[in-house]
């Protein structure tokens, strides 16, 4: 099974890329919906909870639950996701939408899926409705916009982005979230989607698991801007080459329900440089 998929630049309508299907994901769908401006794309949620995230341009979005529909004229409008915090249309199991690219750049969006059980109502989370964050210093400081996470809208998945200033690190020290310990760590897989500024530039993902673990995953991925990487367990910290700002979108997805289960483990060879954070700032 993949963890890493090639991005594979503009194509208009919806494009999967990381699902059950093709990798060890059992719970997230992950795909690209990109549009040329004027054209329309229709979906339904059917029983998953959804998140579109608006990594460029503009659209509408007409959203019809539980017999009623709701149309939002303009959403997004930030240029890339380096110069602006995100908009992201969260819909619940049972929905149906479409939507129209209607800016003069094509529409760009990241489109994230997992299965849920009945309840909760669309809503769209704008860039002044989520918490955006400063996280590490010197060369592990980013930028992290929360997006969904601490807003109360979506139940299973919890998807946001951080952006890497060029040659930080980010997800440091490294962490895992891959076993359930009430109180210390829970169960949750995730995907993450990488833009790059400029878009030529590259990063590397690392992705470990502890030294007990049997039959261990050491690997690392150069990422280039519209390429995906799946992070089944173990720690997956993330750099930026120098020169580049590196996006990743990272879609978690939890089992029991987000709430009270946001916990993740350091690496403990590692997490000493927790210690060292306050003396730098």
């Amino acid at each position: 099974m993949n963890l890493f998929f090639k991005g594979q630049g503009f194509i208009e309508g919806y494009t999967p890329i990381a699902h059950p299907g093709n990798s060890p994901l059992q719970r997230i769908e992950f795909g690209r919906l990109q549009l040329r401006p004027g054209n329309s794309y229709s979906g339904q949620s059917g029983n998953h909870e959804v998140v579109l995230d608006i990594l460029a341009g503009t659209c509408e979005a007409t959203i019809t639950f539980d017999g009623a529909t709701t149309t939002y004229p303009h959403l997004g409008g930030r240029a890339d996701v380096f110069s602006g915090r995100p908009t992201l249309i969260c819909l619940p199991p049972g929905a149906h939408y479409t939507i129209t690219a209607n800016s003069t750049q094509p529409l760009d969006m990241a489109v994230s899926a997992g299965p849920c059980p009945p309840g909760g109502r669309p809503a769209v989370i704008g860039p002044n409705d989520s918490i955006t964050r400063t996280v590490g210093v010197a060369n592990w400081e980013r930028q992290v916009h929360l997006g969904t996470v601490g807003t109360g809208v979506t139940r299973r998945l919890m998807v946001g982005e951080t952006i890497n200033k060029p040659g930080c690190w980010s997800s440091y020290p490294p962490h895992k979230h891959d076993t359930n310990r009430p109180g210390q760590e829970s169960a949750m897989e995730e995907v993450y989607f990488y833009l790059l500024k400029p878009r030529q530039g590259f990063g590397v993902q690392c992705l470990y698991d502890a030294p007990q673990v049997a039959e261990r995953l050491e690997a690392a991925f150069l990422v280039r801007d519209g390429d995906t990487v799946v992070l089944p367990h173990g720690y997956h910290p993330a750099v930026a080459a120098p020169g580049y700002q590196l996006c990743y979108l990272w879609t978690l997805y939890s089992e029991e329900g987000i709430y009270g289960s946001e916990a993740w483990s350091e690496d403990p060879d590692h997490a000493w440089i927790r210690n060292v954070e306050a003396m730098l700032k």
